[in-house]
């Protein structure tokens, strides 16, 4: 009988089978861990979902009870208080106000002291009058134009005096005036110590936006101001487009007379509807011995100037 003849093993055969059997191996586990981190991401999400309706939650809980707090600390149980139409003669605008307090009696009197910007600024006697909430104490007047109005109801029954807020307004001065923001300079400026010249080639790109659809630019300039005295002008058109969030391009191109020292202010000049003017420092900068111009900007970052 003839021995049986071992067969060789063919080391890549299997060495192959290995690899193929590691990568699909490898792909499971792979697709495994996709997987998991699809699922740890919508967890993360839900977490994330539920943790922002429960501070939601908690904050309009909180807003309810703060409400309801004040509402039961009130000395009224009724308030109104409203402005009206802005008078461009005497730069006033009007205030309406009424209250009614939860104690009344045919001794109560009222009063309406108004506060402009923190500061005292008039006290309105109030009349009992019949509304649609029933008897109230109502009082008008004139004011002021300022930023935040906070009116105060001063109670007298004949024998003690209660006060409390009535109403406070914010942003009145803002909402009627003109916005300016800071402008932008691209281009070329060149101080020659040597011929006494400034050159400037570039674009001047100006931003003026308004909310209200009454109040719109009357008339406008860019003034270039070489040592405090005015050098130069450029009328502008400000259309309503650049009101409602446009831009104006000025080209300008010009050597000035200028020397060692002086201060150099382009500014923005503003006439209003309503007869405010305005005026905003778009760039500031000295000129310096060697031809060296020395910006400031601390100028250019204040406020702008209302009259």
């Amino acid at each position: 009988m003839e021995e049986n003849q071992k067969r060789p093993i063919n080391w890549l055969v299997v060495l192959g089978g290995v690899t193929l059997l590691l990568t699909l191996l490898t792909c499971i586990l792979l697709f495994q861990m996709h997987a998991l981190r699809q699922e740890l991401s919508t967890l993360r999400g839900d977490v994330s979902g539920l943790g922002a309706g429960l501070q939601s939650a908690i904050g309009n809980g909180i807003g309810e009870i703060r409400a309801n707090l004040e509402e039961k600390n009130s000395i009224f149980s009724y308030t109104a208080c409203e402005t009206g139409a802005f008078d461009p003669a005497d730069k006033t605008i009007s205030l309406s106000v009424e209250a009614t307090p939860k104690m009344l009696s045919d001794d109560t009197r009222m009063e309406f002291v108004v506060l402009c910007d923190g500061q005292s600024q008039a006290t309105l006697s109030a009349s009992r009058e019949s509304g649609a909430e029933g008897l109230v104490f109502y009082a008008s007047s004139q004011i002021p134009l300022c930023e935040n109005v906070t009116v105060m109801g001063v109670i007298d029954d004949g024998g003690s005096k209660q006060v409390q807020t009535v109403s406070e307004l914010y942003g009145l001065r803002s909402q009627l005036l003109l916005y300016i923001d800071n402008g932008y300079y691209a281009g070329y400026t060149k101080f020659d110590p040597t011929d006494k010249k400034l050159h400037l080639d570039g674009t001047f790109e100006i931003y003026v936006s308004s909310q209200s659809d009454k109040n719109k630019v009357k008339e406008a300039q860019l003034v270039a101001q070489i040592g405090g005295s005015d050098a130069k002008s450029y009328p502008l058109d400000i259309t309503d487009d650049i009101l409602m969030g446009g831009s104006l391009r000025l080209p300008v191109k010009e050597d000035f007379d200028a020397k060692v020292g002086d201060e150099i202010r382009i500014l923005l000049r503003v006439e209003d509807t309503f007869g405010f003017r305005y005026e905003k420092v778009l760039d500031n900068y000295t000129l310096g011995e060697n031809g060296e111009i020395s910006y400031q900007t601390e100028a250019v970052n204040a406020e702008t100037q209302v009259s």
